[in-house]
Protein backbone atom coordinates (compact mmCIF):
# COMPACT_ATOMS: atom_id res chain seq x y z
CA UNK A 1 0.00 0.00 0.00
CA UNK A 2 3.17 2.26 0.86
CA UNK A 3 4.53 1.61 -2.64
CA UNK A 4 1.03 2.40 -4.29
CA UNK A 5 0.81 5.35 -2.01
CA UNK A 6 4.52 6.88 -2.81
CA UNK A 7 4.08 5.95 -7.10
CA UNK A 8 0.79 7.77 -6.97
CA UNK A 9 2.58 10.77 -5.62
CA UNK A 10 5.68 10.43 -7.87
CA UNK A 11 3.20 10.67 -11.11
CA UNK A 12 1.49 13.17 -9.66
CA UNK A 13 4.53 15.33 -8.98
CA UNK A 14 5.73 14.94 -12.83
CA UNK A 15 2.41 15.69 -14.32
CA UNK A 16 2.68 18.72 -12.33
CA UNK A 17 5.82 19.78 -13.93
CA UNK A 18 4.83 19.20 -16.96
CA UNK A 19 1.43 20.95 -16.96
CA UNK A 20 3.20 23.89 -15.65
CA UNK A 21 5.87 24.56 -18.23
CA UNK A 22 5.35 27.67 -20.52
CA UNK A 23 6.15 27.12 -23.98
CA UNK A 24 9.50 28.87 -25.55
CA UNK A 25 9.35 31.47 -27.59
CA UNK A 26 11.66 32.96 -30.73
CA UNK A 27 12.05 36.38 -28.89
CA UNK A 28 10.32 38.29 -26.46
CA UNK A 29 7.85 40.86 -29.69
CA UNK A 30 6.37 36.81 -30.09
CA UNK A 31 5.13 36.55 -26.85
CA UNK A 32 2.82 39.42 -27.36
CA UNK A 33 0.15 36.98 -28.31
CA UNK A 34 -0.52 35.80 -24.89
CA UNK A 35 -3.83 37.01 -23.55
CA UNK A 36 -7.47 37.19 -25.07
CA UNK A 37 -8.37 38.39 -28.05
CA UNK A 38 -12.25 39.39 -29.23
CA UNK A 39 -12.80 38.68 -32.90
CA UNK A 40 -13.63 41.70 -35.36
CA UNK A 41 -13.34 40.77 -39.12
CA UNK A 42 -12.14 38.41 -41.44
CA UNK A 43 -10.80 38.44 -44.77
CA UNK A 44 -9.55 36.68 -48.09
CA UNK A 45 -10.65 33.43 -49.01
CA UNK A 46 -12.07 32.98 -53.08
CA UNK A 47 -13.64 36.66 -53.74
CA UNK A 48 -11.80 38.56 -51.01
CA UNK A 49 -14.42 39.80 -49.45
CA UNK A 50 -14.08 37.22 -46.56
CA UNK A 51 -17.58 35.06 -45.01
CA UNK A 52 -15.19 32.84 -42.84
CA UNK A 53 -17.30 30.41 -40.51
CA UNK A 54 -14.49 29.57 -38.51
CA UNK A 55 -15.37 32.52 -36.18
CA UNK A 56 -18.76 33.79 -34.84
CA UNK A 57 -19.08 37.31 -34.25
CA UNK A 58 -19.27 37.28 -30.17
CA UNK A 59 -15.76 34.97 -30.78
CA UNK A 60 -12.99 35.32 -28.94
CA UNK A 61 -9.52 33.30 -28.77
CA UNK A 62 -7.23 32.43 -25.85
CA UNK A 63 -3.51 31.71 -26.00
CA UNK A 64 -1.88 30.99 -22.90
CA UNK A 65 1.94 30.86 -21.96
CA UNK A 66 1.53 26.92 -21.14
CA UNK A 67 0.62 26.65 -25.10
CA UNK A 68 -2.97 26.13 -25.09
CA UNK A 69 -5.24 27.98 -27.91
CA UNK A 70 -8.76 28.14 -27.17
CA UNK A 71 -11.59 29.39 -29.25
CA UNK A 72 -14.64 30.58 -27.15
CA UNK A 73 -18.05 31.82 -28.40
CA UNK A 74 -19.63 34.10 -26.21
CA UNK A 75 -18.48 31.99 -22.44
CA UNK A 76 -19.01 28.41 -23.64
CA UNK A 77 -15.42 27.14 -25.02
CA UNK A 78 -15.92 25.40 -28.42
CA UNK A 79 -11.97 24.38 -29.31
CA UNK A 80 -9.12 23.40 -27.51
CA UNK A 81 -5.68 22.82 -29.21
CA UNK A 82 -1.69 22.71 -28.43
CA UNK A 83 0.38 24.90 -29.85
CA UNK A 84 3.84 26.17 -30.30
CA UNK A 85 5.20 29.35 -31.56
CA UNK A 86 7.79 29.83 -34.27
CA UNK A 87 9.66 32.34 -36.74
CA UNK A 88 7.96 31.79 -40.17
CA UNK A 89 10.00 32.71 -43.43
CA UNK A 90 7.03 34.44 -44.89
CA UNK A 91 6.06 38.24 -44.42
CA UNK A 92 4.35 37.42 -40.91
CA UNK A 93 7.50 36.85 -38.77
CA UNK A 94 5.74 34.44 -36.76
CA UNK A 95 3.86 31.11 -37.17
CA UNK A 96 1.75 28.65 -34.63
CA UNK A 97 2.48 25.54 -35.04
CA UNK A 98 -0.88 23.16 -33.98
CA UNK A 99 -0.16 19.90 -32.48
CA UNK A 100 -3.41 18.53 -34.12
CA UNK A 101 -2.71 16.49 -37.41
CA UNK A 102 -5.33 18.02 -39.93
CA UNK A 103 -5.87 21.78 -37.97
CA UNK A 104 -4.28 24.29 -40.24
CA UNK A 105 -1.91 26.48 -38.94
CA UNK A 106 -1.49 30.30 -38.59
CA UNK A 107 1.06 32.87 -39.36
CA UNK A 108 0.56 35.90 -37.33
CA UNK A 109 1.69 40.08 -36.76
CA UNK A 110 0.33 42.12 -34.08
CA UNK A 111 -0.06 45.91 -34.58
CA UNK A 112 -1.66 48.49 -33.16
CA UNK A 113 -3.28 46.32 -30.50
CA UNK A 114 -4.73 44.70 -33.31
CA UNK A 115 -3.82 40.77 -33.80
CA UNK A 116 -4.08 39.46 -37.32
CA UNK A 117 -3.93 35.80 -37.76
CA UNK A 118 -3.37 34.19 -41.44
CA UNK A 119 -4.14 31.18 -42.37
CA UNK A 120 -0.86 29.03 -43.84
CA UNK A 121 -0.51 26.00 -46.91
CA UNK A 122 -4.13 27.00 -48.04
CA UNK A 123 -5.27 28.29 -51.00
CA UNK A 124 -7.25 31.66 -51.13
CA UNK A 125 -6.91 31.50 -47.21
CA UNK A 126 -8.68 34.21 -44.81
CA UNK A 127 -7.09 36.50 -42.68
CA UNK A 128 -8.72 36.96 -38.92
CA UNK A 129 -9.01 40.13 -37.12
CA UNK A 130 -8.64 40.34 -32.60
CA UNK A 131 -8.60 43.32 -30.37
CA UNK A 132 -7.13 42.49 -27.44
CA UNK A 133 -9.55 41.57 -24.64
Amino acid sequence: MKNTSILFLLIAFVLGLTGCRKISTPDEASREIFGKWEYKSDSGGFSGDGGSSTFKENSWVEFSEKGVYKIYEGSKRVKRLNYKIETNEGFVKYKINFMRPGTGDYSYLIEDNTLYLVELNVSDGYMYAFTKK
